[in-house]
């Protein structure tokens, strides 16, 4: 029985041993990632002049549009035009001849009131018409203009002198200038929005009808605090940088404005010329030493 108790207090204090061993062994990872210094690369927060942009979407619309219609009922006896050709005001698209049992009468021309592309063909030769339907659409293509969809906020910024850079996926390496041409008087209660169309040189007729369009605003230039995009952490809701003071980083909330290019505007959390990190974030956390690279 002695034995048994013996035994029973040796084995007792092996396992109080072996778990102050291994308190210790999970404590050590700790102190010595406190006290272990990271290298990281970092810049410091920049005072910069920006000019804001802004885009705003759509599709390409004709310039101008009209409906080609014949002055009398009858048959089309001939068609000199077809979709898609180019047309100038006066050409002869068509001819009719007015069809009354008994009567004969001077076949009559149909002739084009615009210069421009035919856009839609509505009749063919042998088809009877009427002076209420129309026989042919046309279209001013050049220039063409944009129709968008803006926030009715940019209305007192935009005007009708500044050049409006415009993209279409039909093009992606291109660029096209714009500028503002007229705002619809209606604007959009529910989208708090108004519709801006904008007029675009179209010389080659490259830019067709129903094309989508991205239009990017410029507005005016004001002072903005940037830090390189790769110091921005996002975590949930929330964002936030490691600011350098002494060697120690610190987490410091900040609140993100726009996005120009590679730089990203600072609202709040931070002033010109701190120092924050761009690349190791990873591997730090609150009050861990750093050995610095800065990067200009």
């Amino acid at each position: 029985m002695r034995s048994c108790i013996i035994a029973f207090l040796v084995l007792n204090m092996l396992v109080s041993c072996g778990k102050k061993e291994e308190k210790e062994q999970a404590q050590q990872p700790v102190a010595i990632k406190k006290n272990k210094i990271v290298k990281v690369v970092t810049k410091r927060v920049q005072k910069v002049s920006v000019t804001e942009t802004k885009k705003a979407y759509g599709y390409a619309v004709p310039f101008k549009s009209v409906d080609v219609f014949s002055k009398v009922n009858g048959v089309v006896l001939k068609k000199f035009r077809e979709l898609g050709e180019t047309v100038n005001a006066g050409d002869v698209l068509a001819v009719v001849r007015q069809d009354i049992p008994g009567m004969e009468f001077a076949d009559h021309e149909v002739k084009a009131n615009l210069s421009g592309t035919i856009f839609k063909d509505f009749t063919e030769e042998g088809a009877t018409v009427t002076v209420q339907k129309p026989l042919f659409n046309l279209a001013r293509l050049d220039p063409i203009l944009a129709e968008i969809k803006i926030p009715e906020e940019w209305l007192t910024r935009i005007n009708f002198e500044q050049p409006i850079n415009v993209n279409l996926e039909a093009f992606p390496t291109q660029t096209f200038q714009a500028r503002l041409y007229r705002l619809l008087p209606q604007n959009d209660s529910k989208s708090r929005s108004a519709i801006a169309r904008l007029k675009i040189s179209n010389p080659n007729l490259k830019i067709k009808p129903g094309m989508f369009v991205t239009a990017e605003f410029k507005f005016s230039r004001h002072d903005a605090l940037v830090i390189p995009v790769d110091a921005l952490v996002r975590s949930g809701l929330e964002y936030y940088v490691f600011k350098v003071q002494n060697n120690v980083v610190h987490k410091q909330l900040v609140q993100p404005g726009e996005l120009f290019g590679r730089n990203q505007e600072i609202l709040n959390g931070l002033q010109a010329n701190e120092s924050v990190v761009v690349f190791g974030q990873n591997l730090l956390e609150d009050g861990v030493q750093v050995e610095v690279e800065e990067v200009q």
